[in-house]
């Protein structure tokens, strides 16, 4: 699944900047994630795709994907991108709130990290970010452990209590089938 993001990415990168970026993966090679493949591809490549269209060619992005110390996940993306200024981060998260208008010549729904969120909390992870202008962005993602056999009756474990980074309004509901 992760090749197939990688190719993704080489082929986006190509058509926007007109030259490949340097992709770097480093992937855990025991890791085996339990759950949806579609839902994973989705959330995963939703941050290399931003990540692709927000930093220039030649530049680097890092792809991670390693255990965590509780058995769970730990999946990064980090750019060399234009970063984003801090006062627009907690907007990030939005439905339908584009930061592209900054960034001409950068089409978007603004639901793609929504979509992430909604479908990695109901994995019952969490996701985040951070960024520096001018510098980069690190947008991750984390898993709780699963178990295969919950995963092949597609029982979801529920979204844990915890201090999500990323702000969920009240008022906005997402629903995803």
């Amino acid at each position: 699944m992760l090749e197939q993001c990688r190719q993704e990415a080489e082929e986006l990168t190509r058509v926007l900047w007109g030259e490949s970026q340097n992709l770097e993966f480093d992937l855990d090679p025991a890791l085996e994630l339990a759950g949806s493949a579609m839902e994973l591809h989705s959330a995963f490549f939703n941050l290399i795709g931003n990540a692709a269209r927000y930093t220039p060619g030649g530049k680097t992005i890092r792809v991670q994907l390693h255990a965590n110390a509780d058995g769970g996940a730990f999946f990064a993306v980090q750019d060399e991108g234009v970063g984003i200024a801090p006062e627009r981060l907690d907007e990030l998260f939005l439905p339908f709130n584009r930061l592209d208008a900054e960034y001409s010549g950068i089409e978007g729904t603004g639901i793609g990290l929504t979509i992430t969120r909604k479908l990695v909390e109901l994995m019952g992870g969490q996701v985040g970010m951070n960024s520096v202008v001018g510098t980069g962005s690190t947008f991750w993602i984390e898993l709780p452990i699963a178990s295969t056999e919950r995963a092949q009756n597609h029982e979801l474990s529920p979204p844990r209590e915890a201090h999500l980074v990323v702000p969920s309004p009240q008022h906005r509901v997402l629903c995803i089938d």
